[in-house]
C-alpha cells in the first residue's frame, strides 16, 4: 500500500531543488525519502535516507510513494510503471546531458513533457506534480510501443531490415 511519502531521488545531487521538496513536503505534510539530508519540516519526524537500499527496495519505495521527484532516467520509467504522480528534474549539472536527452525522449513520446521541470522552474514543483496523469492514454502509447519493438526485433531476427 502506499506510504503517502515523497520519493525524491536525484542521482547527483541538486540543491537548487531542496528547499522546494521541502516546502512541497511541509505543504503536504509528508515523509521524504531522500539521500539527502534536513528536508523534512517536522523536527519530530526525519526523512528516510534511502542512500544505500538495495535494488528491490528501492523499487518498492517508488511503489508505495505518493509523489516521485527525480532527475533518474530509471527513477521515472518506474514512476510510469507504478502510475506515480511524478515530475522529473532536469538539472543544470555537466552530469545531465545524457539522461537529459532519455527522459526528454521518454517523456515526449507518451505525452508527459508537462512532467519535465527544469531546475531553475523548481518553483513550478508543487503545481506540476499535483496534477493528475491520464494512465490509460499512457498504457495505451506505451502497448503501441511494446509492440512496435517486438515488431523491429521478429524483422532484425530473421534478417528483413
Amino acid at each position: 500500500g502506499s506510504t503517502g511519502a515523497i520519493f525524491y531521488f536525484s542521482m547527483y545531487g541538486a540543491p537548487e531543488l531542496d528547499g522546494h521538496v521541502s516546502k512541497f513536503a511541509c505543504e503536504q505534510k509528508r515523509l521524504v525519502m531522500a539521500k539527502q539530508k534536513g528536508l523534512q519540516c517536522y523536527p519530530n519526524r526525519k526523512n528516510v535516507d534511502i542512500s544505500y537500499v538495495p535494488p528491490t527496495e528501492w523499487l518498492t519505495l517508488i511503489k508505495d510513494a505518493e509523489y516521485v521527484i527525480t532527475d533518474s532516467f530509471h527513477a521515472t520509467v518506474f514512476s510510469i510503471i507504478f502510475k506515480k504522480k511524478f515530475v522529473s528534474i532536469i538539472s543544470n549539472s555537466k552530469y545531465a546531458q545524457r539522461r537529459k536527452v532519455r527522459i526528454v525522449d521518454l517523456l515526449t513520446s507518451l505525452g508527459l513533457q508537462e512532467r519535465l521541470i527544469y531546475s531553475s522552474d523548481a518553483h513550478r514543483l508543487a503545481d506540476v506534480i499535483t496534477k493528475d496523469i491520464n494512465y490509460e492514454a499512457v498504457s495505451t502509447k506505451v502497448n503501441f510501443k511494446v509492440k512496435e519493438s517486438k515488431n523491429y526485433l521478429q524483422k532484425a531476427l530473421v534478417g528483413e531490415l
